[in-house]
């Protein structure tokens, strides 16, 4: 009965690995004989895992060739006992790159002798574009010719790019958690804000010209779009406000 209890917890965690979207290996050392590798490496490489265990190098030639020399040194890395946490791109059969999050884990003997690596490897290319979109975004925003500044619901500042400072004279540290008051010349009715704070606070967009003051007094008209920037329920999280000087 213990056997057969035994039996079907492999078969169970076999099934539960071989589903799963991550691939995981475990190799043994000095040899490099890869011992386990599960079906995700089929899924993802597009090979048959039977070129995996036939050799065990030929992983690398799946990696870009521009991370080859990285891959390889913290592989042999693992000889030492050293454990890998790398990403690189790969390139499965079909042409298509794949950028991976690496992780290793290397056991010692009681002499201290690395004899197996275990690892995993997750793919995380839908991470990367994001990462690469975001940043495109961030350098679009902070290189604008326009000034952009962002505020928490209650107005106050979070972030300005540098046109913000380029054209007020304020930096980001001397704004950041006022409200943009601080550019305020007082010479603006106030029935305008009044009008373009209930506009964005109803989740709606508002334009219009507003008499600013720069920090050195100088005066200067700004023509403002600020836009609601909702979150996952429909609630205001931040404004964001694009200006131009149009004095």
């Amino acid at each position: 009965a213990r056997n057969m209890e035994l039996r079907l917890g492999r078969e169970r965690l076999s099934n539960i690995v071989s589903g799963l979207n991550v691939v995981i290996w475990s190799m043994s050392l000095p040899s490099r004989k890869l011992e386990y590798i599960n079906t995700a490496a089929e899924k993802l490489y597009g090979y048959p895992l039977a070129r995996f265990y036939a050799d065990t190098s030929f992983w690398l030639d799946l990696v870009h060739e521009e991370d080859r020399e990285m891959v390889r040194a913290a592989s042999l890395a693992q000889l030492q006992g050293i454990g890998k946490d790398i990403e690189y791109r790969i390139v499965s059969q079909d042409g298509d790159i794949h950028w991976m999050h690496d992780r290793s884990w290397v056991t010692l003997d009681k002499s201290g002798t690395p004899v197996r690596v275990d690892g995993s490897a997750s793919d995380i290319t839908e991470r990367k574009r994001d990462e690469l979109q975001l940043r495109k975004l961030s350098q679009a925003v902070e290189q604008s010719p326009a000034v952009v500044l962002i505020t928490d619901p209650q107005g106050n500042i979070e972030y300005v790019n540098p046109k913000f400072t380029e054209l007020t004279g304020y930096s980001f540290a001397e704004v950041k958690g006022k409200t943009p008051r601080v550019i305020n010349s007082g010479k603006t009715p106030p029935e305008v804000y009044r009008e373009l704070w209930t506009t964005i606070r109803s989740g709606a967009e508002w334009s219009g010209e507003l008499l600013n003051r720069k920090k050195n007094g100088q005066l200067f008209w700004e023509y403002e779009t600020i836009s609601p920037i909702k979150d996952e329920n429909g609630g205001v999280s931040h404004f964001v406000a694009v200006k131009e000087d149009i004095t």
